[in-house]
C-alpha cells in the first residue's frame, strides 16, 4: 500500500511546505514505517529520507526492537496506545516544543480525541498524529431493504441479519455458501481491535473515563459477566463469518470477500472501507453500499449495568482503536536529523495536504481532522470533490461525516490501552484463549481464567501501579497513592530539634540528648547493616564456587530410555542418579550437560513429552559436537535433578541453580513450540528467555563458560547456536534477570510466600562478583559491559511485592549490595567508600529468612 503525501498539485506550496523549504541540505535520515512512503519532497528541503517498511505483524516488534537495540532508525510510525511503551523509558523525543511553536500545524484542528490519546504521554507531545483509527460497518443495503429489514443499531440485530443471510446466495453463482459479515479475526492482524469493539458496548457504559480494560481501583481486568456477554456475542458473530472456512481471517482478505459479494455485513477501520468503496463500481456495487456506525447494546440487555450515555435506548461505545497512527522520533538522533524527521511527520500532517491523504484509499489514513470531514456534504469543498474521485456516492459521504463526529465527540467513547506493553494485553493475552474458545476447544470459563492469567502475566512484567496510574493518567483521573513507603522521611527526633529552638536552651539540651541518643542508636542499626551486607556478600561467593546441595546428574544412556521426564525421586529409587557432594568432587573426565526449559503446566514439566523428545535429539547432536559417546554424557535437569518432595532440600537445589549452571560444560536451552496446559500461552524460544530463572541460568553459565564454548537452543528445528551472531543487543537482554517473569508472580504470591526474586539475589549477587573480578577478560568483558551502565536496573535496591494477603509492599530487593561486593574485590573492606548510614542490606528472605510476607512488613 502506497501513500503519496503531496496530494494534487504536486507543486503546492503551503506556508508548513514554505517554512522548511531548503532546511535540510544533505541532512540523511531513516525512517521506520508500516504501509507507507513518501519522497518527503527531497527536492524541497533538500533531505535525503530512507524508508524501510515492515508488516503489520512484524511492526509493533520491529519498531520495538531498534528503539531498545541498535538505532538505525530516526523516526518511527507508531500507534498512540503504543507511547507509553516507549516514551516512559526515554527513547521518543518530547515534541511539544516544536508543536507549540509550528501555528501552520494547526494543532486545535485535530480532534481532541486523537490528540490526547493519539500523541500525549503525561500531557507531553511524543507523536504527530496522521491517522484517526475510526472503526465502522459497510452493509449492503439493497440486501437489508429487500429484507424488510432496518440497518442494525444493536450487536443483536446485526447478528440476527449476520445469520439470516450466512449460508446463502450473495454472490449470485448458485452456491449457498456465502457468509453474514466479514471481518478480520486474526491474532497477527487486527483481529484483536475488532474483537473488543464488539465487547465495549456491554463492558463500558459509564463514559469515557471508566475505561474498558481495567477496574481503575485494582487494575483488575474486566473480565467479568458483562465481557462474557461480550464474547459470546462475538463467538456468534464469528460462527457466521468466513472463519467457518478459512480460519482466522487478516483485513485484506475480509476486504476481498466483501467485494466478491461473498458478505452482507463487514467492519473494520475506515482505511479498509475506502478499499470497498473505492472499488463498488468495478464490482458492480455501486449504489448498494451504505456506511453506519458501529452498533451498540439495548440498555436492557445490560444487567441492571448504569447505561449513562444512551442514544435510543442503546448504549454505544466507539472504540478509539489503537490510538491512531502518527509519527515519532527517536531521541537518540542527532539534532539535525531530529529536526528533519519532525518535519517529514509535518509535512505528512499539514492541514492543506492531507485532506487527499485521508480520502485517498492507498493511503489507509482515516480522517482525524474536523477540516478533513466538516465539508463533506457541500459539493462544492476540496475535500468533497477528492472523496467523490475515489468512489464516493454522495449519500455515504454525509454520512461518513456523522459518523466520524459520532465516533469522536461521543461521550461514552472508548479510549483504547495507553499503557506500557499496551499490545501485549490487548493482543497475545487475549488472542490465543479467544481463538480456541471460538473455535470450540475451550469453554468461556476457561477461557476468561487463561486471559486472566495470561494478562498476570504481562502485569507483573511491568508493575502493578505504575500500570494502574497510567491507565489511569490516560482516561484523565488523578493518579492514586499506592501506600508504598519509599523511607525517605524525616525522622521525629530530628523534627523535634528542630522545634526545640524554640522552647529554650534547656528544652534544647533535652532534645539534643534524645538527638544523640537517637543518633548513637542509628550508628548500631547502621553497623548491623553493614554485617549483614558483610555476611550476604561472604554467602553470595559461597553460592557460585560451593554447591548448597548436591548436583545431581544422569547418565545420557540411562536418559535415552526414559521414554519421558521422570521426578527425582524416581530416578533415585531406579538407581539412575550420580550424586556429586561439592565442586571439587566434580569429574573433569565426564562431560556435563545442563537442560534448561521452562515447564509446560503448572505441577508437570512436561506433560506431552514435548521437551523430552527435544532433549532427546539435542544429546544426538551434542555428542557429535563434542566427539564423546553417550556413555561418558550425564544429563542435569530439573525435574530428576531437583528434589521434588522435600521442600527443604528442593530450597538448597534451587539456590545452586547459578552454579550448578556455571559447572557444566554445555548449556542447552529447550525451547520447542509448545502451549502451556494451564494457562495457553505459547512457549517456545522468545517465551523461553523472558523467565526470570532461564535468564538467571543463562547468565551464570555465560559468566564462566562464554557462549562460544557450547550454548545452544535446542527446537523443532534441531540443535542451533544461542547466539550465532555474537553478542547481540537481544541476547544482551538475559542481562536482566530480574526483569524476566515468574510464575509465583503471576499466581499472586499465594499465602504471602517469598518471591523467587528473593530467593536470586544471592546467587546472582555472587554471578556479578565472578564477572566484575574477571572483566578485564576477553569473555567476560562483553557481559561486564553489557551489565555496567543499567546496575541499578539490572540488580534493583527494592521491588513491590504484591499478594493478597499484603497487599502492595515495598521490599528489598539488592540494597546497595551490588556496590558493597565491588568495594570488596577492590579491597576496600570494612573501609568502604560508602556510608556506613546510606548502606541497605538485600532482601532477608533470600535464604533462610521468614517464610512468608504479612501484612506487617512494610520499608
Amino acid at each position: 500500500v502506497v501513500v503519496s503525501a503531496t496530494g494534487p498539485p504536486d507543486d503546492l506550496i503551503t506556508p508548513l511546505r514554505l517554512a522548511m523549504k531548503d532546511k535540510h541540505r544533505d541532512v540523511q535520515a531513516r525512517l521506520l514505517v508500516h504501509n507507507f512512503f513518501s519522497e518527503f519532497i527531497n527536492n524541497l528541503t533538500g533531505a535525503r529520507v530512507s524508508i524501510a517498511d515492515t508488516t503489520l505483524a512484524k511492526w509493533y516488534n520491529d519498531v520495538r526492537d531498534d528503539l531498545l537495540g541498535a538505532g538505525m532508525f530516526h523516526g518511527y510510525i507508531l500507534h498512540g496506545a503504543w507511547i507509553p511503551t516507549f516514551a516512559s523509558r526515554g527513547l521518543l523525543l518530547d515534541l511539544t516544543p516544536k508543536v507549540s511553536e509550528d501555528p501552520n500545524l494547526n494543532w486545535l484542528d485535530i480532534f481532541n480525541v486523537a490528540r490526547n490519546n493519539g500523541a500525549l504521554f503525561r500531557q507531553r507531545v511524543y507523536v504527530l498524529p496522521l491517522d484517526g483509527d475510526v472503526i465502522m460497518m459497510t452493509y449492503r443495503a439493497n440486501l437489508l431493504e429487500a429484507a424488510g429489514m432496518a440497518p442494525p443499531e444493536t450487536w443483536d440485530e446485526f447478528l440476527h441479519i449476520a445469520e439470516t443471510f450466512h449460508g446463502t446466495d450473495l454472490d449470485g453463482d448458485g452456491q449457498n455458501n456465502d457468509y453474514g459479515t466479514c471481518f478480520s479475526s486474526s491474532d497477527s492482524d487486527i483481529g484483536h481491535t475488532m474483537f473488543w469493539a464488539v465487547v465495549a458496548p456491554y463492558v463500558q457504559t459509564g463514559g469515557t473515563a471508566e475505561g474498558l480494560f481495567f477496574d481503575t481501583q485494582t487494575f483488575k481486568p474486566k473480565m467479568g459477566e458483562a465481557f462474557k456477554a461480550g464474547m459470546a456475542m462475538y463467538k456468534r458473530l464469528i460462527a457466521a463469518s468466513p472463519f467457518v472456512d478459512y480460519g482466522p481471517l487478516e483485513w485484506s482478505a475480509a476486504v476481498q470477500l466483501f467485494l466478491e459479494k461473498r458478505c452482507a455485513l463487514f467492519f473494520s477501520f475506515v482505511g479498509s472501507t475506502k478499499a470497498i468503496i473505492s472499488a463498488q463500481r468495478d464490482v458492480g456495487l455501486n449504489n448498494t453500499l451504505q456506511v453506519s456506525p458501529l452498533p451498540g447494546v439495548a440498555c436492557g440487555e445490560l444487567g441492571g449495568k448504569k447505561c449513562a450515555h444512551r442514544g435510543g435506548g442503546v448504549n454505544h461505545a466507539p472504540l478509539y482503536a489503537t490510538g491512531g497512527t502518527g509519527g515519532s522520533v527517536s531521541a537518540r538522533a542527532s539534532q539535525d536529523v531530529q529536526e528533519c524527521v519532525y518535519d517529514f511527520w509535518a509535512f505528512m500532517s499539514d492541514p492543506e495536504t492531507s485532506w487527499y491523504d485521508v480520502a485517498n484509499p492507498a493511503s489507509l489514513f482515516d480522517p482525524l481532522r474536523i477540516s478533513q470531514v466538516s465539508s463533506l456534504s457541500d459539493p462544492d469543498a476540496r475535500e468533497f470533490s477528492a472523496f467523490k474521485s475515489f468512489g464516493w456516492e454522495p449519500k455515504q459521504l454525509s454520512v461518513l461525516y456523522q459518523n466520524v463526529q459520532f465516533f469522536f465527540t461521543h461521550p461514552n467513547g472508548v479510549l483504547d490501552l495507553a499503557v506500557i506493553g499496551a499490545k501485549e494485553y490487548t493482543n497475545d493475552a487475549v488472542m490465543p484463549p479467544l481463538l480456541n474458545y471460538v473455535s470450540g476447544k475451550a469453554d468461556i470459563e476457561e477461557t476468561v481464567n487463561m486471559m486472566e492469567a495470561r494478562v498476570a502475566l504481562v502485569t507483573e512484567k511491568y508493575g502493578l501501579h505504575s500500570q494502574l496510574n497510567l491507565y489511569r493518567e490516560s482516561l484523565g483521573l488523578p493518579t492514586l497513592d499506592t501506600g508504598i513507603d519509599d523511607g525517605n522521611h524525616i525522622s521525629l527526633d530530628f523534627f523535634l530539634i528542630l522545634l526545640g529552638s524554640v522552647f529554650g536552651s534547656a528544652i534544647l539540651m533535652v532534645l539534643f540528648l534524645l538527638g544523640l541518643s537517637s543518633h548513637i542508636r542509628a550508628q548500631r542499626l547502621a553497623k548491623a547493616a553493614r554485617s549483614l551486607i558483610e555476611r550476604q556478600c561472604q554467602d553470595a561467593y559461597e553460592r557460585v564456587w560451593e554447591f548448597q546441595a548436591p548436583m545431581v546428574l544422569m547418565q545420557a544412556t540411562a536418559f535415552l530410555e526414559l521414554q519421558g521426564l521422570i521426578p527425582h525421586e524416581e530416578a533415585r529409587d531406579r538407581g539412575l542418579l550420580k550424586f556429586v557432594d561439592t565442586v571439587t568432587d566434580y569429574d573433569s573426565d565426564v562431560y556435563t550437560v545442563f537442560f534448561s526449559h521452562q515447564w509446560l503446566a503448572w505441577s508437570s514439566p512436561d506433560p506431552k513429552k514435548i521437551h523430552y523428545k527435544a532433549m532427546c535429539k539435542a544429546l544426538a547432536a551434542v555428542s557429535t559436537q563434542a566427539n564423546r559417546p553417550m556413555h561418558e554424557i550425564y544429563v542435569w535437569c530439573d525435574i530428576f535433578s531437583i528434589p521434588q518432595r522435600c521442600r527443604a532440600v528442593q530450597q538448597l537445589a534451587i539456590r545452586s541453580l547459578p552454579s550448578l549452571a556455571s559447572s557444566t560444560d554445555c548449556f542447552v536451552a529447550v525451547a520447542p513450540d509448545a502451549w502451556h496446559a494451564d494457562t495457553g500461552v505459547l512457549c517456545d524460544r522468545s517465551s523461553y528467555h523472558r523467565r526470570c530463572w532461564c535468564r538467571a541460568e543463562i547468565v551464570s553459565h555465560w559468566a564462566r563458560r562464554g557462549t562460544t564454548a557450547g550454548m545452544w537452543h535446542a527446537t523443532q528445528e534441531g540443535l542451533t547456536p544461542m547466539a550465532p551472531d555474537g553478542l547481540t543487543d537481544a541476547f544482551l537482554e538475559n542481562v536482566d534477570v530480574m526483569g524476566g517473569l515468574l510464575s509465583c508472580c503471576a499466581r499472586g504470591h499465594e499465602n504471602g510466600i517469598p518471591c523467587d526474586r528473593e530467593e536470586l539475589v544471592l546467587p546472582m549477587l555472587g554471578v556479578y562478583g565472578e564477572i566484575y573480578a574477571n572483566r578485564n577478560m576477553p569473555n567476560i568483558e562483553p557481559v561486564h559491559g553489557a551489565m555496567e551502565s543499567r546496575l541499578d536496573s539490572i540488580f534493583p535496591p527494592s521491588f513491590v511485592y504484591y499478594s493478597a494477603c499484603t497487599g502492595p509492599v515495598l521490599e528489598p530487593l539488592f540494597g546497595d549490595l551490588i556496590y558493597a561486593m565491588r568495594d570488596r574485590l577492590n579491597g576496600y573492606g570494612k573501609k568502604s567508600r560508602m556510608s556506613i548510614f546510606s548502606s541497605r542490606p538485600g532482601s532477608t528472605k533470600a535464604g533462610g529468612g521468614p517464610a512468608a510476607h504479612t501484612r506487617s512488613v512494610r520499608s
